[in-house]
């Protein structure tokens, strides 16, 4: 882990670690790099909200003007976004029980309304909407006959489709990754594993931790211009609720062909957080 401490990842350390830990002591940060820089970074990393909730919350403000007014702005652009993401959602939860196809949500989507004190504390960009294979086509139809528009992209449109309506984004899946990525039967796996969440389908805590080990490593990777700090903080949250199968889940990974991923996240959560998975099972897995 000795890489982890390298001043190269200083930034994501500081943006982190408070989140992690619930405890924030703004003196003791070495903002060097800028309070705007670090709030622009902060919400890149989508951990704005929850940096903003640790100030308010232990009233740390004096000299920190300009990091809390960009924080400030930045979770009201994502409140503005959840608002009409949650009435949709709802909207194509009633759209697919009217006609019979099975479905959930998973990651942000559902993540902020489960493993969150507030949901605004867990910004989303789009909806992630699952549906089986069999289903894709007559769900698409569906969903633009309620006037979303798809907006197909040819690196994706193997497993997924972008349908957009008044500026909401639905990512419509019906596998979680490229056909081959994994092997077959990992979207039986996780739909063995829906779970009601209010009112609605998502994934029980097992298929959450497999979705948020495995596909942030695959298609976002790790520590890049395209990751995500709040990742780990999913990663760590549902690691700290207790709920996880974890017999169940290293079989997945191991049958899926998915540990070598799972694994590499750990070890970032190690690294970057301090964050072990219990029982042995980052050495099990590597």
């Amino acid at each position: 882990m000795k890489h982890f401490t390298s001043a190269h990842y200083r930034m994501h350390r500081e943006a982190l670690s408070p989140v992690l830990s619930g405890s924030l002591s703004l003196p003791d940060l070495d903002l060097s790099f800028g309070q705007k820089n670090f709030a622009e970074f902060l919400f890149q990393q989508r951990l704005h909200a929850c940096w903003l909730r640790l100030i308010e919350d232990q009233e740390l403000r004096g000299g920190y003007e300009d990091l809390v007014s960009s924080l400030k702005r930045f979770t009201l652009v994502s409140a503005a976004r959840e608002m009409p993401q949650q009435r949709i959602l709802q909207e194509v939860a009633d759209l697919f029980q009217a006609h019979h196809i099975q479905w959930f949500t998973a990651k942000g989507s559902q993540l902020r309304q489960v493993v969150y004190e507030e949901s605004h504390l867990r910004p989303a960009i789009d909806i992630d909407v699952f549906v089986r294979s069999p289903d894709q086509e007559r769900a698409t139809e569906l969903l633009v006959s309620e006037g979303f528009v798809a907006q197909p992209l040819p690196e994706t449109l193997s497993h997924e489709l972008k349908l957009t309506r008044n500026k909401v984004d639905i990512d419509l899946h019906w596998h979680l990754f490229r056909p081959g990525r994994a092997r077959p039967g990992l979207m039986n796996w996780l739909f063995e594993h829906r779970e009601k969440f209010n009112g609605l389908h998502g994934l029980d805590d097992t298929a959450s931790l497999f979705v948020m080990l495995v596909h942030p490593a695959i298609t976002k990777y790790l520590v890049s211009p395209t990751s995500m700090l709040i990742h780990q903080v999913d990663q760590a949250r549902l690691i700290g609720r207790g709920k996880v199968n974890w017999e169940d889940l290293e079989a997945e990974l191991t049958r899926s062909g998915m540990r070598t991923a799972a694994w590499c996240s750990l070890y970032v959560l190690e690294g970057l957080g301090g964050i072990q998975a219990p029982e042995g099972f980052e050495k099990r897995i590597r």
